[in-house]
């Protein structure tokens, strides 16, 4: 409640420092219409302003059937990487309402560590668009950036990254760090997180659940001996011989 806080500076201030990437910070006033108070009594950059440097990159979110589809085509990177074998992230990066470049996880069949979804649609963003800096690009992806992506991410001048599921063990845009808040770095990056995050952890979810469950044992009684050479005159199968 704005109009009861005797120092909302600070109050503000403290909300950021409590808000993850992505979230919300919901201001309430007495008989008034809000965001017409807070843009002719307080002004929004005014409330901008009282945010730390380096931790309030705004840009509004796309409309929804805009969110939902560019992370459609995301999650269907993914699966591309899930029926390679690889853990199913798909990125892709989009200027002007156009796919510019795409990627999916591929460090195996790459042998290549640096290969994640992220890293593999900035190049083919940059390969498609000439230039390394992708400024006004936004980046479309089904998991939370790590810190190598992360990285990139700033280097090539992202304007607004919107991920999915977030990654507890690795994410940097929150979970367990966050890149995109150091006010000392020269380039900064808009984060949402959350987009289509139950769809996205799906994904995730089911693969290393299929990757979980035992091989099915298939046991052979046939050994060697003079009189039963083969699997098959024992009564087993070629493919139980070839279990041996």
């Amino acid at each position: 409640m704005l109009e009861h806080v005797p120092d909302p500076q600070s109050v503000v201030r403290a909300c950021a420092q409590l808000v993850r990437p992505g979230g919300w910070v919901f201001f309430s006033t007495l008989n008034r219409n809000a965001k017409a108070y807070l843009l002719a009594v307080v002004g929004a950059e005014y409330v901008l302003n009282m945010l730390p440097k380096g931790t309030h990159e705004y840009l509004p979110l796309p409309p929804l059937a805009e969110r939902q589809h560019f992370m459609a085509l995301a999650r269907a990177l993914a699966q591309q990487a899930a029926s390679e074998g690889e853990v199913p992230v798909g990125a892709l990066v989009v200027k002007d309402g156009i796919v510019v470049g795409r990627g999916y996880n591929q460090p195996c069949a790459r042998h290549d560590p640096s290969a994640h979804a992220e890293m593999l649609a900035l190049r083919d963003a940059a390969a498609n668009l000439g230039n390394y800096r992708l400024t006004g690009c936004q980046l479309y992806v089904t998991l939370e950036p790590c810190p190598m992506c992360s990285g990139a991410i700033l280097h090539a001048r992202i304007a607004h990254v919107l991920f999915g599921a977030a990654d507890a063990k690795t994410g940097a845009a929150g979970s367990v760090l966050n890149l995109f808040a150091l006010s000392k770095l020269n380039h900064h990056t808009a984060i949402d997180g959350g987009i289509e995050h139950e769809a996205c952890a799906a994904l995730l979810a089911d693969f290393f659940r299929q990757r979980r469950q035992p091989a099915p044992k298939v046991s052979c009684c046939w050994r060697p001996s003079p009189i039963c050479s083969t699997p098959a005159s024992h009564g087993c199968t070629s493919a139980c011989s070839s279990k041996r």
